[in-house]
């Protein structure tokens, strides 16, 4: 399903004007509300400092959440009579995701048709498709489940990023391309590989094929979601299809990227992924690592 620009000017109005069947009908998702009338955004109760177009674009997406909202239609609709490129919706969707956090994740990127406010239904009970399975996936081993105190020194001192991927070239150049960020990678060839690992904790983010011999990487996504496993995931793929990246945007994957990768678009996510990680365990000012990724 797909957000047309005639949805979405419904949704938001022309030039900034609210339609009246809204009035100030909160819109709310997780600790935040959004008064439409009165445009505010309120986090836990206590007001959020919010660009107009970030809060535009926030209530645009949160109208038809679950719906693909088109880049052309947002543009039309919160620029009306001005000329914009990508390159501004880009900067105001960042700078939107800043605002809201860690919780920036329900804000998905569907590569080639646009933007995405996930449901929390569907994030939090993922329903894939049946598929077969092999006893030896069905287990997600216990250094997978952990989850470290803020002190911890794998969430501090040496975080990592895996990259499974059947590709041998591909899984080099990625993990070459992370390292000279100034990130620690580790490549394997399979989820096997990766699960039989027996690391002493989780990676911070882990990149993931979509298409991958024996064991898809979407397929995996289901495991981890059964398991009750949050792993920051970032999709990549040859051969994706829409439909292949709404499902996994929809299970909570940070991104879904095509190959080839353009490396400042991977980086970005990795970069989100990690900090959005470490919010998780350890509220206030990012660490070293993420610091040097923004920069």
């Amino acid at each position: 399903m797909h957000g047309s620009e005639s949805q979405i000017s419904t949704a938001i109005g022309r030039t900034g004007e609210e339609p009246e069947s809204f009035g100030e009908r909160p819109l709310r998702f997780r600790r935040f509300c959004v008064l439409p009338r009165s445009r505010v955004l309120l986090c836990d109760g206590r007001p959020v400092p919010i660009g107009s177009r970030a809060f535009d674009l926030l209530t645009a997406l949160l109208r038809v959440r679950g719906t693909i909202v088109e880049k052309n239609g947002i543009l039309k609709c919160v620029w009306p009579s001005t000329i914009v490129d990508d390159s501004n919706l880009r900067f105001q969707m960042a700078a939107l995701r800043r605002v809201l956090g860690s919780d920036g994740d329900m804000i998905k990127t569907i590569p080639g048709r646009g933007y995405l406010f996930a449901d929390d239904d569907v994030t939090e009970n993922p329903a894939p498709p049946p598929m077969e399975k092999t006893s030896e996936h069905e287990t997600v081993p216990e250094w997978l489940r952990l989850v470290p105190s803020p002190e911890a020194p794998s969430r501090t001192a040496a975080p990592y990023v895996a990259v499974v991927d059947d590709e041998p070239e591909i899984r080099e150049a990625l993990v070459g391309l992370i390292e000279s960020a100034g990130l620690c990678a580790e490549a394997f060839p399979s989820v096997r590989a990766f699960l039989d690992s027996d690391r002493p904790s989780p990676p911070s983010c882990l990149v993931l094929d979509a298409w991958l011999p024996e064991h898809g990487g979407l397929d995996f996504q289901a495991d981890l979601a059964k398991a009750k496993v949050r792993l920051p995931l970032i999709f990549i793929s040859g051969h994706a299809d829409v439909a292949m990246s709404v499902r996994a945007m929809k299970a909570g994957a940070i991104e879904f990227l095509t190959k080839p990768v353009r490396h400042e678009e991977l980086l970005n996510a990795i970069k989100f992924a990690m900090a959005a990680d470490i919010a998780a365990f350890r509220p206030g000012s990012p660490p070293e690592h993420v610091r040097q990724l923004r920069s």
